[in-house]
């Protein structure tokens, strides 16, 4: 998205979901599927849900159908990565987003996939020297936090199965 001058918070808008799907539908990549809830101008939030596909299934869908609603017009955000898949499917997985204030609403990025837990002080120092989400940051691994209380990010980790 093109920033506009005359709107401070144009970068910061939910804008419809450009996700177009494509004809492979096999286990060389993966797709995660992910949504919130948001309120204007508070940094509170909700977690909805996490997906994670290995093919194309009703589900991944509906998931996708879902989003791209939901971008329009409710308080609600959702994204859907499609990235190589190196990881084995019958084994558990963590997921790791970032969870920050983008000066209108609380926003959530994709951080990585892994089938290990990553070190939290190194994770946590990486994110403070890239220096784009702030200085302050803290995991969750229970996702029972709704808001970033006195930290400028929060890392959520997410232990679940490939579909």
């Amino acid at each position: 998205m093109t920033e506009n001058l005359n709107d401070p918070f144009s970068k910061n808008k939910v804008l419809p979901l450009e996700y177009d799907t494509d004809d492979e539908s096999h286990e060389e990549y993966l797709r995660i599927c992910f949504s919130w809830d948001y309120q204007i101008n508070y940094d509170y939030y909700k977690f909805n849900y996490i997906n994670i596909y290995s093919n194309k299934t009703i589900d991944f869908y509906n998931n996708l159908k879902e989003i791209k609603k939901d971008r329009l017009g409710k308080l609600r955000n959702g994204e859907i990565i499609k990235f190589q898949n190196n990881l084995d499917i019958n084994k558990d997985v963590y997921v790791y987003l970032i969870v920050y204030y983008d000066n209108t609403k609380i926003n959530i990025e994709f951080y990585c996939v892994t089938d290990q837990l990553l070190d939290e002080d190194i994770l946590i120092k990486n994110i403070q020297i890239e220096n784009i989400y702030g200085r302050v940051g803290v995991f969750d691994y229970n996702n029972i936090y709704n808001d970033l209380d006195q930290c400028d990010f929060l890392i959520l980790c997410i232990k679940t199965k490939i579909i």
